[in-house]
């Protein structure tokens, strides 16, 4: 839903929460906070490469519907329960975050859900760079 001529909004929460999933703000794309649940909240058996990878497709997926990718990120905040996992988050995380790597802040929080690792993201896209109606 369209708000402004600089303030786009993306689709709502899946889970019918009262925030977008991303907003569109002129050249900037913040997605909201995401974490490795799938559609019906279930998180990965699989430890934290699994819930990585399953958050990374899933920011994927969100970047594209705001006509961006991961190459156009200037900005990731990585939150992590345990921070004996952040190398093998970020082992998942190259995979899928292209070089140069943009500007990272990484904190250890406590979740209050099953999660282990959340993530933020800002990226930077020229309007004049996506195929949506700038007007």
């Amino acid at each position: 839903m369209k708000t402004s001529r600089h303030l786009n909004h993306g689709p709502p929460s899946p889970q019918g929460l009262p925030y977008s999933t991303f907003v569109r703000a002129g050249d900037f794309v913040y997605l909201a906070g995401l974490t490795g649940d799938d559609r019906e909240g279930n998180y990965p058996d699989g430890g934290i490469e699994d819930e990585a990878r399953q958050l990374l497709r899933k920011a994927g997926t969100i970047l594209e519907q705001a006509e961006c990718s991961f190459a156009d990120l200037v900005k990731v905040i990585v939150s992590i329960r345990d921070p004996a996992d952040i190398p093998a988050f970020n082992d998942v995380y190259v995979q899928y975050v292209p070089y140069p790597l943009p500007a990272r802040t990484m904190q250890c929080v406590i979740f209050d859900a099953d999660a282990r690792v959340g993530i933020e993201l800002i990226a930077y896209k020229p309007q004049s760079q996506h195929t949506g109606d700038p007007s």
